[in-house]
């Protein structure tokens, strides 16, 4: 009932009373009245203080966005993270932006040596100890950095990065290069380079990367990597309509 009544708000701009949603859905208005009270309490649906009509807030119609950006920000770019896969024989990754945070929601590719890092969909990167985190706060400012994280950080391995201050001085330094390296700071033998996403705001919405396993720290060149990966993030930027982060 619940979808029904925002499905129909939202095709009634003007905005509808409950008999009217009763009478469209041909159910009780007692029901009507409980779900419409559910859903302004959620923040979906508002009521006219006047009129008394009901319709769909903007916080609905922002959720729908979203949806739709990462929609958008996964089919945009699978065909770029599958030919930067065959092009540097390992899998690539997609995250998201969240507002505290990150997620992974895509992989795309294979190993060509039979021996990659599984990167699970759905987990949620540390922002200071990976470089998808990074990749994905690369915008960010020292103030809001501050909001995010304590001074004192987590260590995962010898290499974390410990404090906010070293933090932001790496992030400051990848803003300038167009991306973000792990190097083996969220696990042992693990290294990532990644890139942000942005979108036709300006905002980073999403990040590619790779990471690979490697038994000696100097096996891979990931400066070079990393210039890769920034380049086909540009690609997928410009695609959603947004400026590459490194863009004249």
């Amino acid at each position: 009932a619940g979808l029904d009544v925002l499905e129909i708000l939202a095709a009634h701009p003007e905005g509808l009373g409950v008999t009217a949603i009763a009478l469209e859905l041909g159910a009780d208005k007692g029901n009507i009245h409980r779900v419409l009270r559910s859903l302004s309490e959620r923040g979906y649906a508002e009521q006219d203080e006047q009129t008394r009509m009901f319709t769909a807030s903007a916080e609905l119609f922002r959720l729908a966005g979203s949806l739709l950006r990462n929609q958008a920000l996964t089919t945009v770019a699978r065909p770029f993270m599958r030919t930067l896969s065959v092009e540097l024989g390992a899998p690539v990754h997609l995250a998201r932006r969240l507002r505290r945070g990150g997620v992974y929601v895509g992989r795309e590719g294979t190993s060509t040596t039979g021996v990659s890092v599984e990167t699970e969909i759905g987990v949620q990167p540390p922002l200071h100890a990976s470089a998808t985190g990074k990749a994905l706060f690369i915008l960010t400012t020292p103030e809001e950095l501050a909001e995010l994280l304590p001074e004192e950080l987590p260590a995962f391995t010898e290499t974390t990065i410990r404090t906010r201050t070293a933090l932001w001085d790496e992030i400051a330094h990848a803003r300038r290069v167009g991306f973000t390296i792990d190097r083996e700071e969220l696990n042992r033998r693990v290294v990532c380079v990644a890139a942000p996403v942005l979108d036709y705001s300006g905002a980073v919405v999403g990040s590619i990367g790779i990471s690979s396993l490697i038994s000696d720290p100097d096996e891979i060149d990931l400066d070079a990597r990393g210039r890769r990966v920034a380049d086909v993030a540009a690609l997928i930027t410009e695609r959603l309509g947004g400026k590459p982060l490194l863009s004249p």
